[in-house]
């Protein structure tokens, strides 16, 4: 590889992330059969000793299917989870 196609390359790269991530957090209690999911700045959100940490994911989708697969029944929280949004 010449100096030229590498400093290309390199500089093509973008330099920021520009999407958004999300932290979510699952609640250990069972509410009606199901657990709720919650974003980190969720009202709702119960203290450290009462949630999962579910990790980082950009998409509902993604997030439900492997809450679903670890977890069983979910649900997104109507406050701080907006499907609406991602639309």
């Amino acid at each position: 590889m010449t100096i030229q196609k590498f400093f290309f390359k390199v500089l093509s790269l973008p330099l920021f992330n520009t999407e958004k991530v999300y932290c979510f957090y699952l609640e250990k209690k069972q509410r009606l059969g199901f657990q709720k999911i919650h974003t980190k700045d969720c009202e709702l959100l119960p203290e450290k000793k009462a949630r999962f940490k579910l990790g980082y994911f950009d998409n509902y989708e993604e997030l439900i299917d492997h809450a679903k697969n670890e977890y069983g029944d979910v649900k997104l929280c109507e406050l701080c989870c907006n499907t609406e949004a991602e639309s």
